[in-house]
């Protein structure tokens, strides 16, 4: 069991002697009697040196207002009658010194039983030899305290107490509590090995923010880290909070969209084409590492910027690895001819948001391909008489956007076989 420091006195000489502090030079001590084995008691030790006998000693505690509320001591039992007998027999009586134990403690218990509220004592011992000489220490301070430090932590659910990377460049420790000699503090990995030290003096705890770095400024692993911070008074009271599943992740996740097969799709009724793949990258972190995807989409913009189809989820929701847009908005309703492309974008639980990633441009074209035939002459003789032996066509295809023309068949067909 801890045992409190032991105030030594020795008293020496007769009635002008000194009772003199072997340990006065680091004063007040601090005893908090609440009977958890550490510092619960006051102990004294003293010894009374005397040319006479001894013939009671006290140890006295007084508050701090000077009221004596315990008196611990031992004196010489006299006859408290005498007859003739009696005090022949006490006159030739050998004198006795009273018992001087090596150590007198106090339980912080008052005279009445009570304990010592918390506050300032003074305790000193007093001598008496048989000539009724008396001395006294001088008054020296005991605290008393029984309550112990307080904290009080602030953090983030757990479920929460992930950061790393993004809007989540730290993890905050909220943290208010009672001023004290020295707090300290430790965040430690999974395998209890410290990676930082905090420490408060003279202080309450103050709130800070972790970066994610050790000791040495240096990014520590990704992982799973505790936080405690404790305190003990003088009085040998404790008190130690913690906070547990803190995640640390500096994962940074890559997106990608792009576009699987033709760039170029329309309508059914005017192409075999009739949408367009994207293939997507949206990847879920390892479930053993703290981190998750808990928001992404894909977005169907126009040339201008405006999203015209949106595909998105929250945390649980599985994201695609692949979509198929047919050319409907949100709504619905087809979408004008034009350039198109995807959007993805996710964000993760650590804080970290993807950078915006965009695929390249699609076209949806449901214009088909025109063409003018302009000829000069609707009759010719190919006789080779140098009249009218050829026939000329001027033609000419209609400037089109949207998707370039591949080949263009030109036919020359009997109007009989129609």
């Amino acid at each position: 069991m801890k045992k409190f420091r032991v105030a030594s006195l020795f008293l020496i000489g007769g009635f002008a002697a000194a009772l003199f502090a072997a340990d006065v030079s680091n004063p007040p001590k601090y005893i908090s009697p609440n009977n958890d084995g550490v510092q619960d008691t006051l102990d004294v030790k003293f010894s009374v040196k005397d040319k006479s006998k001894i013939m009671g000693w006290s140890l006295i505690i007084e508050d701090s207002s000077g009221k004596v509320v315990r008196t611990i001591g031992n004196k010489v039992a006299l006859p408290t009658s005498f007859n003739a007998k009696k005090f022949i027999k006490q006159i030739a009586a050998k004198k006795q010194s009273v018992e001087v134990p090596p150590v007198v403690v106090w339980n912080g218990a008052f005279d009445n039983g009570e304990t010592a509220p918390d506050g300032e004592y003074f305790y000193y011992i007093t001598a008496i030899d048989e000539r009724k000489n008396q001395n006294s220490t001088k008054k020296l301070p005991v605290i008393v305290k029984n309550t112990p430090p307080k904290v009080t932590l602030s953090v983030l659910p757990e479920g929460q107490r992930i950061f790393g990377e993004g809007d989540k460049p730290e993890f905050a420790f909220g943290q208010e509590g009672t001023k004290e000699d020295k707090w300290v503090a430790t965040i430690a990995a999974a395998d209890g090995k410290v990676v930082r030290n905090y420490s408060w003096s003279d202080s309450d705890p103050k709130s800070f923010a972790w970066n994610g770095t050790d000791d040495k400024g240096v990014i520590v692993s990704d992982g799973v880290y505790k936080y405690t911070i404790s305190a003990t008074d003088r009085a040998g009271n404790t008190c130690s909070e913690e906070v547990s599943n803190i995640i640390f992740s500096a994962e940074k996740p890559e997106t990608n969209v792009m576009v699987a097969g033709s760039r170029y799709f329309s309508i059914p009724s005017k192409s075999k084409i009739s949408s367009v793949k994207l293939e997507v990258v949206i990847p879920e972190p390892r479930k053993n590492s703290g981190n998750a995807l808990v928001n992404w989409s894909v977005d169907i913009l126009d040339k201008s910027g405006s999203v015209v189809k949106s595909y998105a989820g929250k945390r649980g929701d599985v994201p695609p690895t692949q979509i198929v847009f047919d050319g409907k908005n949100q709504a619905g309703a087809q979408i004008p001819d034009g350039e198109y492309y995807a959007r993805v974008n996710a964000e993760y639980l650590n804080g970290y948001k993807t950078p915006t990633v965009n695929s390249p441009i699609f076209t949806f074209d449901t214009v088909s391909p025109a063409a003018t035939l302009l000829s000069y002459d609707e009759i010719f003789s190919p006789d080779g008489d140098g009249n009218k032996d050829t026939f000329t066509l001027k033609q000419s295809a209609d400037k089109k956007d949207g998707s370039p023309v591949r080949n263009w068949t030109g036919k020359i067909i009997s109007a009989q076989n129609g």
